[in-house]
């Protein structure tokens, strides 16, 4: 659904992190003209990426739920190394098929997503497929599978009392 357009320059973020909502990265400040994709089942599990529709640049992504199922706890890296990286923030493209003047949102439900908690790292995936190519935007990797779109986010370098309340606060 969201594929990767262009890459631009890297970058600045907010990452906030509560017992309430487990995570939302913030790259600019709010727009009225957006559209926002909706991730996970809808019921008990969302992500939700707001993009400005003039632009085609995210600037929220906000993990509102996950359903525990759905958590795994991990060691290891998200992040493979013998994948194709790239430095900067990335432009999105819809698909065609949308007419983003006349909604704005979007739900993309039709796979749930999961959540990986690391020591020091988070990442969502919100479909089974490879990541095959990573866009970097300083601690937060965008994963696109073998067809530019849109699978996982990572988010590394979380200091460790970050990731307690996010255990705390979902599990």
């Amino acid at each position: 659904m969201l594929k990767l357009n262009r890459i631009n320059e890297v970058k600045e973020y907010i990452l906030n992190i509560d017992e309430y909502i487990p995570f939302s990265i913030e790259f600019s400040k709010s727009y009225s003209e957006f559209i926002c994709f909706r991730f996970g089942n809808g019921d008990t599990s969302l992500l939700e990426i707001y993009v400005n529709k003039n632009t085609f640049e995210i600037y929220n992504i906000t993990l509102v739920s996950i359903n525990t199922m759905n958590i795994v706890l991990c060691n290891k890296e998200k992040i493979e190394n013998n994948k194709i990286f790239d430095i900067g923030f990335p432009i999105i493209t819809y698909d065609n098929s949308l007419i983003i003047g006349d909604i704005s949102y979007f739900d993309c439900f039709y796979s749930d997503i999961k959540l990986f908690i690391g020591t020091q790292h988070l990442c969502v995936s919100m479909d089974e497929s490879l990541t095959e190519r990573y866009v970097q935007n300083n601690n937060v990797f965008f994963g696109f599978n073998v067809f530019g779109n849109l699978n996982s986010i990572v988010i590394n370098n979380i200091p460790f009392d970050d990731i307690d309340i996010i255990k705390q606060s979902i599990l």
